[in-house]
């Protein structure tokens, strides 16, 4: 929306009914999910708050991390732990 309208993130906010900047921003970055994440969390099976820490990791990583976490029904406290012990032991 940003690019196909050339709108600024604050523009944006104020069409979404006066979204933060940062609200705007963290909801795009969503975007970068693989497809099956945001399905996910487009069903309700995943919140907000549990994908977030799932961007930026290679797409497998990020599937299988969020097949358990709803499996095993995880916060997303427990999904950043996880998410940061996956990157340690990818360093």
């Amino acid at each position: 929306m940003r690019d196909q309208f050339n709108m600024t993130l604050e523009e944006i906010g104020k069409r979404l009914g006066g979204k933060s900047i940062s609200a705007v921003n963290n909801t795009l970055r969503l975007l970068k999910l693989p497809k099956s994440v945001q399905q996910a969390l487009f069903e309700g099976r995943l919140n907000e708050g549990q994908a977030r820490p799932l961007i930026g990791l290679p797409d497998d990583a990020a599937e299988d991390i969020m097949e358990r976490a709803i499996r095993e029904e995880w916060s997303a406290r427990r999904i950043e732990q996880v998410v940061t012990l996956w990157k340690q032991a990818k360093a």
